[in-house]
Parts: C-alpha cells; structure tokens; sequence
C-alpha cells in the first residue's frame, strides 16, 4: 500500500483578505487565487503518481 506523504494532504491557500474593494485588491487576489490552484493541481499530480 502507498503511503502520500503528508504534506500533500495540506490545504493550499488562496486569497485570505476581504472582499476586494479595488482594482489593486481584484489583482492581487486572483494571483493569490491561481497560485493556490496550481499549488492544489500540483499536489493532486503528485498524489495521482503515488498511489498510481
């Protein structure tokens, strides 16, 4: 039996702050939106080839 190494089971965060207000804010919270998604992507590729 494999065994996922568990800092592939952490969350992976997005954005954390408020409702963004400015265009500023609606920037940086996509980008912080993305970077969690693909950090999630990474971790579920990697999973997928453990237990693969």
């Amino acid at each position: 039996m494999a065994t996922v190494p568990p800092d592939l089971l952490t969350p992976c965060p997005g954005w954390q702050g408020q409702t963004p207000a400015s265009e500023g804010q609606v920037i940086r919270a996509a980008a912080a939106e993305k970077a969690g998604r693909l950090c999630a992507n990474g971790k579920l590729q990697a999973v997928g080839e453990v237990l693969g």
